[in-house]
């Protein structure tokens, strides 16, 4: 499923994805050199002619540069065996191929129904048959911590 590194291929993803973007803007932001980032889009060394392959640190870096997600960058530079390696806000973990599907498909399901989004885009909820207006989500919106924190600690 997964391959080697193409340093070819790689090269023309790293342009696409750069853009109009100059390469000296995405090298500042990526804190590589502008002579480095133009090896990686060649695919190959200048001196030596010979295929340039970009650590995962270095893609994660341009990821964020181009603000595009690290996950694609590195499945598109096979960087994964076995495990793929997660990417978010809040850190990284490490998954199993197979696993991927199932925590992406649990974190859609879990955005989707977001309280706060249901009252927000649902004009329809209703509490004992009466319909609840803004101010009555957002009074229940603003106690949820405060129940949420209690049963928390009761635990």
């Amino acid at each position: 499923m997964f391959g080697e590194y193409d340093s070819e291929i790689m090269g023309k993803y790293l342009v696409k994805l750069r853009g109009e973007m100059p390469r000296s803007t995405a090298a500042k932001l990526s804190k590589i050199s502008n002579s480095y980032l133009r090896s990686l889009e060649k695919g190959y060394h200048p001196s030596t002619g010979k295929p340039i392959k970009a650590s995962p640190e270095t893609l994660i870096k341009l990821a964020e540069a181009y603000n595009v997600d690290p996950n694609n960058i590195l499945t598109k530079a096979n960087y994964v065996s076995g495990q793929l390696r997660l990417f978010s806000k809040s850190g990284s973990f490490y998954s199993t191929v197979e696993e991927t599907k199932e925590l992406y498909d649990i974190q859609l399901k879990t955005q989707e129904n977001d309280i706060e989004k249901l009252f927000y885009n649902n004009n329809y909820i209703s509490f004992n048959g009466k319909r609840l207006d803004m101010a009555d989500k957002q009074k229940i919106l603003d106690m949820l911590p405060i129940l949420l924190r209690s049963s928390n600690e009761e635990i």
